[in-house]
Order: structure tokens, then sequence, then C-alpha cells
């Protein structure tokens, strides 16, 4: 499941405190709560949300490797510990205790609608419930749950990466081989038919990784119908263009 930005609760808000606290209780004196909802709204968003989304960070095609989704992650826990295990979890703690206190303090005081009490209570389990969905158990849960979902993806490409290697190889050293055998047209198709558009089916896999886009573009004319040789003696001049391009890319695949 792709990392979401988790919503702001709407009853951590000062504008919600406001409304529910009660008229009778905003004269009762200040209880610290509304500030410190402000800065608890202010240090959520200051995370950065998008160094959290893993899977959206991690580029797509031949740059995402390992090494880089293992950077990302890394980044990503980086900015949890800091931003809100380090600072929103402890305006969030700031939170529950104003709203703990006030709850009992207002609970004795008479005046105080039980309306108002409640208002406190009830703050006091938002942020705790809040507090909890922030921990390193919930959201940096699911982080890590999106980085391992994404190293499974990458380690199969690679195993598809490098099984295309073996392949490549051994396909241009069959026809590394044929080059000094075969000498008729019919023997030749039968070696284009299966090795060189082999190796044309292999190359796109590659060709990107190793650098060898133009060595791409010159096998897909060597693998289209009509380069084969029309008689036995084109056949020599045939290998003799492919061999070049064949010593680059076992060059550059070794």
């Amino acid at each position: 499941m792709p990392f979401r930005k988790p919503a702001y609760p709407a009853t951590l808000t000062d504008k919600h405190w406001q409304k529910k606290k009660g008229s009778v209780a905003k004269i009762a004196g200040k209880t610290g709560i509304g500030s410190a909802l402000k800065e608890t709204a202010k240090a959520f968003d200051k995370v950065d949300w998008e160094m959290l989304d893993v899977g959206k960070r991690l580029p797509i095609g031949v740059a995402g490797t390992i090494p880089v989704l293992d950077k990302i992650f890394a980044e990503a826990v980086a900015e949890y510990k800091t931003s809100i295990d380090g600072t929103l979890r402890k305006k969030i703690q700031d939170v529950k205790k104003l709203a703990d206190d006030t709850a009992a303090k207002w609970a004795k005081k008479k005046g105080i609608p039980k309306s108002s009490t409640k208002a406190a209570q009830d703050l006091a389990k938002d942020a705790d419930f809040f507090m909890v969905a922030m921990n390193k158990n919930s959201l940096l849960q699911l982080i890590a749950k999106e980085y391992k979902e994404n190293l499974k993806g990458l380690k199969v490409k690679e195993k598809i990466y490098a099984d295309s290697i073996k392949r490549l190889h051994a396909t241009l050293a069959k026809i590394v081989k044929a080059s000094k055998t075969v000498t008729t047209t019919s023997e030749y198709a039968a070696l284009w038919s299966e090795e060189v558009r082999g190796v044309g089916t292999i190359m796109p896999l590659i060709s990107k990784q190793k650098d060898l886009i133009p060595e791409h573009k010159a096998w897909r004319v060597f693998s289209s119908q009509g380069f084969q040789p029309k008689t036995d003696e084109e056949i020599p001049e045939k290998f003799a263009a492919m061999m070049p391009v064949m010593k680059k890319i076992l060059m550059a695949t070794r």
C-alpha cells in the first residue's frame, strides 16, 4: 500500500477547541491549550511528508536502484526522527498534558459546565490517539513496509537484469562461433531466427544501464528481415558489420 500523508485531526485545532470549551470556560482563565494546538498544527505542517514517501521518491527506470532506495529510506527515517518523533509528537504530548490538567482542574471548579470539562477530556483522548498514530510502531512501520515492498521489486528487477546479461553473453558467443562456420543463407537464416533476434530482445533490458544505446540501435538493423544476406557471398560482410558491435557489448557487460 502506497504511503499517504495522514490527515491532521480537526479536533486538534484551536478553532475546534474554542468552539467546544464553551463561553463560561473562556472566562475561567488561560489554559495554554489554544497556543499549544497552534504549535502542534505548525509542527505538522513543517514535516516534509514528501520525504517520507519512499515509493514516490524512488526514480522510475534505470535510476531506481537498491542503493538509491536505501538512501531514500535513510532520509525518510531521519525526517521521521527529527520532525515527527523529535518535534510533532512532543507538541501533541504538550496538548494532552494541558488538556488532562485542565479537565482535572475544571472538574473541581464550581461554575464550569460539565460539557467544558468533557471537551478537555475529549481533547486529551484525541491527542493521545494522534500521538499513537504518529509513533514508530504506526507511521514508521508504514514507511518501512513501503521500503520493503520496493526493495522486493528491485531485487526481482536485478535478477532479471543479471539473467539477461548471462543470456546475452551466451547468445553472442554462439554468434561469434557461428561466424566461422556459417556459409549458407539457410544456415544464416537459422542463426538469425534464434540468436540474432534473441540478442535483439535482450538489448532493450540492458542498453540504458550499460550505455549501449548506439549498439542497441545497430542491433535493431541486424535483427531486421532486410539485413539477412540474399546470397552466400554476402554472409562474411554481414558478420563483419556485426563483429565490432558484438565486441563493444561483450566488453560493456563482462
